[in-house]
């Protein structure tokens, strides 16, 4: 049913004009001054709104700007009814959005045809609106699409030819030339994981799935401001409780769509976001001072798709988006939905069990790396959904003599169910499991010290495992030598972190250089970084490998790229680039 709104001080006649609409199957309401009109417009949400102009606390002239401003009642049809019929009257309300004029006095049947024929226009423009929206969101997803095509092919595809070619014909090759391939084979590697990973966290960041909203909007605020130079003050006062996925993802996106549109078309230096939730609901404001837009102009065109597809997500969860903005003084960004916490939890989820299980493995005794020999082996259970890494690691540890891999866990009920029958020294687990697995490992092991292994260098995943009762947290990148010593470090109750995650230094240069804009310093992977920081304090290869428990070789490959990238030709090149950056200092 169409739904209308009446705004007039004179009781007769807004007593008169709702007995006709509603005669005339419309649902109808009546508002007997501007303000209350205000708030019943942003409550029931009508199909056109008819408002006198001389009214008191807010006269119709005020009701338009304040609605006009306002996204989420900015298109409704607005029809003044006035006994001002000057020209100057006239355009002075069309020149604030005003979409017709219906002169008092007026007969009912002046009424209906001026009501049916804004109806009938508005349902036009709507259509046509609606179709270049959609139109704009096909050419959105083809623009997406290609983008990520040619970033296959550009990218990608080189470094796994290359890698290709340098793996292929090493029969007739020497042990030494061997070996510098395969060092040069994990350099390649090293970059297209960081590639893959990029691309991953740009299509939907894997934060915001498991570990939830805050920790997913910290870190894109993060690399937010390196990219736009816009500082977010962002204000969160939600406690640890998940949210529904849905809500999360709209939240977050409502978010990022605003920002992204801060710095596209502002040139502020910050912005604010609030996020709270309150009586059963989540509240999002995002709020600029640049120069603002015109809202209503921006919904009648292609270029407010953005705009257009945040609402209906926030409609589509049950709640409402309002865009609040004013050319010259900025603009507000509010949307509440239903906050629902999820109760979903560990327990309520069923994994199929295998039918084949992973046996425990007796290995041979054999003297290790080191030389040092056991009467006692650390045992430990791989837990790893993917059958190729899980193939790695055991052979990557079975050539250890003071290990023994006495299992395997492909998924959560797997790992659960075996557990207890095979309790490990230390349990090597993928972070996919899930953060919130550990303490209930933990609960039924107590004895247990458990690693996680990890594609995701984020401090949010490392926080959260640690804080879980994790002893260690080494990356899937790390070499063979950093795996086993961090077994080794965990099995004796000491903390373990990759050397990425450990170095404050380097921590702080692989979030992604936060204090300078020069994009070159992206051109880097995380390796390349770690590399750049050590050899900017003077560190040779032989050094450099030894810390990040690569070899000399590949530490020469990182050097090499380094140096290419930032087109740096020499030692006191590089030293004065990072002097530059603020990386390294004079001090030490």
């Amino acid at each position: 049913m169409t739904r209308i709104i009446v705004i007039d001080d004179a009781r007769n006649l807004l007593d008169e004009v709702i007995a006709m609409l509603q005669l005339e199957g419309f649902e109808t309401f009546g508002a007997v001054d501007g303000l209350q009109g205000v708030q019943m417009v942003r409550d029931y949400h009508p199909d056109l709104i008819l408002c006198d102009i001389m009214m008191p606390k807010l006269n119709g002239y005020e009701v338009l700007q304040e609605l006009r401003s306002d996204s989420t009642t900015a298109s409704v049809p607005f029809i003044f009814m006035t006994s001002l019929d000057s020209t100057s009257d006239i355009r002075m309300g069309m020149e604030l959005g005003a979409d017709d004029y219906l002169p008092k006095p007026f007969t009912g049947q002046q009424l209906l045809s001026t009501v049916n024929a804004r109806l009938r226009k508005q349902d036009i423009v709507e259509k046509h609106l609606l179709k270049e929206v959609s139109q704009q969101l096909i050419k959105v997803q083809e623009d997406e699409r290609h983008r990520v095509a040619r970033e296959l092919h550009e990218d990608f595809n080189p470094i796994l030819s290359g890698l290709k070619m340098l793996l292929s014909s090493t029969q007739s090759l020497s042990e030494n030339e061997v070996r510098r391939r395969v060092d040069d084979a994990q350099a390649l590697v090293d970059d297209l994981i960081e590639r893959v990973n990029r691309l991953s966290k740009e299509m939907r960041p894997s934060l915001l799935d498991d570990l939830g909203l805050l920790p997913a909007l910290q870190q894109f605020f993060l690399t937010y401001t390196a990219r736009t130079q816009v500082r977010v003050d962002f204000r969160p006062t939600l406690d640890d409780q998940r949210l529904h996925r849905e809500v999360e993802s709209a939240a977050f996106r409502i978010i990022e769509e605003s920002l992204n549109n801060i710095a596209r078309h502002t040139s502020v230096q910050a912005c604010s976001v609030l996020l709270r939730k309150q009586d059963g609901s989540l509240n999002v404001v995002i709020e600029d001072h640049g120069q603002g837009f015109d809202v209503e102009e921006a919904l009648k065109s292609s270029k407010g798709v953005g705009l257009f597809s945040i609402r209906q997500l926030t409609i589509s969860l049950g709640g409402h988006l309002a865009v609040l903005s004013r050319p010259g003084i900025g603009t507000r960004v509010i949307a509440n939905c239903p906050a629902n916490p999820s109760t979903e939890s560990s327990e309520d989820i069923y994994f199929p069990v295998r039918t084949t299980t992973s046996l425990p493995i007796q290995l041979s005794a054999k003297p290790d790396r080191q030389g040092n020999n056991t009467d006692r082996r650390i045992r430990i259970l791989l837990a790893e959904d993917h059958l190729l890494i899980r193939q790695g690691l055991r052979r990557l540890l079975e050539n250890e003599s003071s290990f023994e891999v006495i299992g395997e866990a492909a998924h959560e009920r797997e790992l659960l169910d075996g557990i207890e029958t095979h309790p490990p020294d230390v349990l090597i687990m993928d972070m996919s499991f899930g953060a919130h697995l550990i303490p209930h490992i933990l609960k039924r092991i107590p004895g247990t010290r458990l690693l996680v292994i990890s594609s995701y260098s984020e401090e949010a995943y490392v926080q959260e495992a640690l804080r879980q009762g994790a002893v260690g947290y080494v990356l899937k990148e790390s070499g063979t030598d950093e795996l086993v010593f961090a077994v080794r470090e965990v099995s004796q109750g000491r903390r373990f972190l990759s050397k990425t995650l450990s170095e404050r230094v380097l921590d702080t240069f692989v979030q992604g250089a936060r204090e300078t804009s020069d994009d070159i310093l992206a051109s880097l992977t995380n390796r390349e970084r770690e590399v750049f920081v050590l050899a900017a304090q003077g560190l040779r290869n032989q050094e450099i490998a030894d810390q990040l428990f690569i070899s000399a070789r590949t530490a020469e490959t990182h050097r090499t790229n380094i140096m290419r990238k930032l087109s740096l030709r020499t030692q006191s090149d590089l030293v004065r680039f990072a002097l530059r950056r603020g990386i390294i200092s004079l001090e030490g």
